[in-house]
């Protein structure tokens, strides 16, 4: 699990779930932009600023929880040499509201060998989703204004990966069976890196 006691309700432990971000714990701040945020899991895989631009911290955004507003370019999330990333089955789940005209990356994990090893990247007609460099069309997005939780499914065991919205499969495909995702690059969320930790495209954030 990416992104998800050390689990959400209560579900799961640290060697379960690799990352686990929560706005009501672990967001370092300063006035009201993040400087940090710290996983909650367990596994100290926690997430430093990158970027010129600020992310807001917001309270009461969605039942009494806050929210992480990444409104704007530059602005985003990174884990460095991520030695954890899950190589041969992951599920991630994330809670957003976007209604964001471009191709911006929710999700972006590049590694020296391949800068989109993982990438979640909407449009407001379907979201592509990279696994080990390859990428796949998903009919479902979630650009509505609303607030939506989306998820997607690998193995590279059978190569069968799902993604959702609000627990609705748009769709179930099959590809890179057997591959493996490279471990020790950056992940970064709400930014697309074009090479590890750096690289950001305006048109992409």
């Amino acid at each position: 699990t990416v992104i998800g006691s050390t689990g959400p309700a209560g579900v799961g432990s640290s060697e379960t779930n690799v990352v686990w971000l929560h706005t009501a714990s672990g967001v370092s701040t300063s006035g009201s932009s993040v400087t940090a945020w710290a996983d909650q899991s367990g596994n100290a895989n926690d997430f430093t600023t990158v970027g010129a631009n600020t992310i807001n911290y917001a309270t009461n955004q969605v039942n009494g929880e806050a929210a992480l507003q990444f409104a704007g370019d530059d602005r985003g999330l990174i884990l460095n040499n991520f030695d954890s990333m899950p190589n041969i089955a992951m599920t991630y789940f994330a809670v957003v509201n976007t209604s964001a005209t471009g191709n911006e990356a929710i999700v972006s994990y590049a590694t020296a060998a391949n800068n989109n090893e993982h990438l979640v990247f909407p449009s407001s007609t379907n979201t592509n989703v990279y696994v080990a460099g390859t990428s796949r069309n998903f009919s479902n997005t979630f650009k509505d204004g609303n607030w939506n939780i989306i998820s997607s499914t690998w193995s590279s065991n059978d190569g069968v990966a799902n993604f959702y919205r609000n627990s609705t499969s748009s769709s179930s495909v099959t590809y890179t069976v057997g591959d493996t995702i490279e471990r020790g690059g950056s992940l970064v969320l709400g930014e697309e890196q074009d090479n590890v930790g750096g690289g950001f495209d305006a048109a992409q954030n």
